[in-house]
């Protein structure tokens, strides 16, 4: 294979060495970064913002950090790691979090332990057992019809047709590859606070970061080698993270940044999840950006002002070099409207934080239909709607997925409560109406299933699950 080396300079460091395999089977590249004689990052060149994969050579064997989306590129990247460290003896694999593109290539590292949060654990054995669900291949398809069409108005040799055509490959291979004997492989090891992994000449920190970009964020600290790996937590095209759940644990969040990121920490490089190695700088900046977010949330929820008042009084600072960081970012993959975009990351963020300090309903809710029963779940349902609204976060979607959780336990008249209540608050939800009407129909109650399903539809004419049902309801 043809290799190109080349070293710059930036931010007055040596940066690593790259080097760029021609990967022929994909239409793509594969690109390695060296960070070390020990640690090497790999991604495809391909797309804006490709999955990283991190290798680290270990007395006791070789680590890989996340495993890409499927068989084949994760087959590729091992061969690669394996030609680059002359060595086979791969000991644990890594899972940052639960998303597919960075869990779907552990199937290729039979040997190796695979360790993740406990979250991660139960949800890809959830996954392992109903694996239809993982393996739809419709969002794939969707992207492929999507690229195609943007390619019919390219030049077939300018950079962004060869781009777009390496990414209908990919895309082409991951479907291939889900279609064949593909086989969920989830993580045999799982922890839930921290562990650290003694590696014989290196250590490696695996600590939870709690709920973020998804249920079971990790960041993984190697003191020896001076390397931070963030998974998907940090990105260069935003200024926080980019997805919240439920209710953000921002003051963890914070105080795992302020440990990490003391001056005794001697962190050189920050590998995020897709595309971006940062200095600690970086890093640095959305901390603090986030702790000013944090503190001002707090100050104005503890002034008794509502989170429409918190929007107006923290602002986005456009003149941060954060923002500008940002804004280039998603400027030069051709992005639209993009001071929109950061715009409403920045009032997520808020709307997020805010979150924390209100009391969950649902999680209220969940606990008193455990320790009380459908009685004690009521009582507590209207006492939180009578509270000031502000101090309440009432969570349309995890109503509904407490519902289903019930629904899957068989619990009938407990879920029909949950949808009811969820009603109550969201009376204008189509979802929650045909979730309903789902749990009368399993409840063999036909008339209130009818009910609800016709109310659904009248919320969502295009509901088309709610029509379908109605016809067979209606026979």
């Amino acid at each position: 294979m043809k290799k190109s080396l080349f070293k710059f300079l930036f931010m007055f460091i040596l940066l690593p060495t790259v080097i760029i395999f021609a990967q022929r089977e994909a239409n793509s590249s594969l690109v390695i970064t060296e960070l070390s004689r020990r640690v090497i990052v790999l991604k495809f060149n391909v797309g804006p913002s490709p999955n990283q994969i991190i290798a680290i050579a270990s007395r006791k064997g070789l680590i890989v950090i996340d495993t890409h989306i499927s068989y084949n590129p994760a087959l590729r990247m091992r061969e690669a790691i394996e030609k680059w460290f002359n060595r086979c003896d791969f000991a644990y694999v890594i899972n940052t979090h639960e998303d597919m593109d960075h869990t779907g290539g552990n199937q290729v590292f039979p040997e190796a332990e695979i360790i993740a949060h406990e979250n991660c654990r139960q949800l890809m054995n959830r996954y392992k057992e109903n694996p239809a669900s993982y393996l739809d291949t419709g969002w794939f398809e969707e992207r492929i019809k999507m690229l195609q069409k943007k390619l019919k108005s390219l030049g077939p040799q300018s950079g962004i047709a060869i781009d777009l055509k390496a990414q209908v490959s990919l895309n082409r291979e991951v479907i291939r590859d889900f279609q064949s004997d593909y086989q969920i492989t989830p993580p045999t090891i799982g922890f839930t606070d921290r562990l650290t992994l003694d590696l014989g000449d290196l250590t490696s920190e695996l600590i939870f970061f709690d709920q973020a970009h998804s249920k079971s964020d990790i960041v993984i600290y190697i003191p020896e080698e001076k390397i931070l790996m963030t998974g998907d937590l940090f990105h260069g095209n935003h200024m926080p993270m980019g997805v919240y759940h439920g209710q953000p644990n921002v003051a963890r969040w914070l105080m795992i940044l302020d440990a990490l990121l003391e001056d005794q920490n001697d962190i050189e490089y920050v590998v995020c999840g897709h595309r971006d190695i940062w200095t600690k700088e970086k890093l640095v900046q959305r901390r603090d950006y986030m702790r000013l977010l944090w503190d001002g949330v707090n100050q104005l929820f503890s002034e008794g002002l509502g989170v429409e008042e918190a929007l107006r009084r923290l602002p986005l600072h456009t003149d941060s070099d954060l923002y500008q960081s940002v804004l280039e970012n998603r400027k030069k993959e051709g992005q639209s409207d993009v001071e929109a975009k950061i715009e409403s990351y920045h009032e997520r963020a808020i709307k997020a934080y805010w979150r924390r300090l209100q009391r969950d309903a649902v999680e209220e809710v969940e606990k008193a239909l455990r320790e009380g029963g459908i009685e004690e779940a009521r009582r507590t349902m209207n006492h939180l709607l009578e509270i000031e609204s502000r101090l309440v976060y009432f969570n349309e979607s995890g109503f509904n997925m407490l519902g289903y959780q019930l629904l899957g336990s068989e619990k009938h008249q407990e879920a029909i409560e949950i949808f009811q209540f969820g009603i109550r608050a969201f009376p204008e939800s189509a979802n929650l109406y045909d979730s309903l009407g789902e749990a009368y129909m399993r409840a063999g109650n036909k008339k209130k299933a009818v009910q609800n399903y016709e109310k659904s539809l009248e919320l969502n004419p295009q509901n088309e699950n709610a029509r379908k049902i109605l016809k067979d309801l209606r026979k």
